[in-house]
């Protein structure tokens, strides 16, 4: 059955009836690429699916593209801002009277606690995740923000030279290695 669950797909706003109407739980990203945290948490969920997947949890992963054409309506913007991205969904098939049900998941952003959100949603007997797995996630996480971190926002300043490692670009050009033979 595990087969059956559809695997991690970007969408756009017209393809969400398709993944309101699955028969699976599923775990909705709601972002925009351009915010930092999008950046961030969108390959932290294609790992997140891989290791749901091999866990045979019945829940499928899915990220909407606020940015895509067509673009959701601006009700839909006003409550979930793209400046305010990411947002994330727990959609349950058939929640009322056949209809999915959408709650706004409230959680901490981490692996763990978003698998035990997919967990949740999965029912009663839904297998363990491992944990192993999830750690790995959340230290790649934690890697790519500092990564991130480190080349959106530069330090053009220098201040703060001479202090740990120089930023990636100081070290490329050489600037702060200068700026450290300077202040010597």
């Amino acid at each position: 059955v595990a087969e059956r669950v559809p695997e991690f797909a970007v969408v756009c706003f017209t393809q969400m009836p398709d993944v309101l109407e699955r028969p699976f739980p599923t775990l909705l990203f709601l972002f925009d690429p351009t915010t930092f945290a999008s950046k961030l948490f969108l390959p932290a969920l294609r790992d997140l699916e891989q290791v749901i997947r091999a866990a045979g949890l019945q829940v499928a992963v899915a990220a909407l593209d606020l940015t895509a054409t067509p673009s959701p309506p601006a009700s839909f913007l006003w409550e979930y801002p793209c400046a305010m991205a990411p947002h994330l969904q727990l959609i349950l098939p058939r929640a009322r009277d056949g209809e999915a049900g959408v709650v706004d998941y409230d959680g901490r952003w981490t692996a763990a606690a978003l698998a035990e959100a997919a967990r949740g949603i999965a029912g009663p007997r839904a297998p363990d995740l491992p944990p192993e797995e999830l750690a790995r996630i959340d230290s790649s996480l934690e890697l790519l923000r500092g990564t991130l971190f480190e080349c959106l926002f530069v330090d053009a300043e220098g201040v703060g030279e001479g202090e740990g490692r120089p930023a990636w670009w100081r070290r490329l050009t050489g600037v702060g290695a200068r700026g450290a033979a300077a202040a010597a």
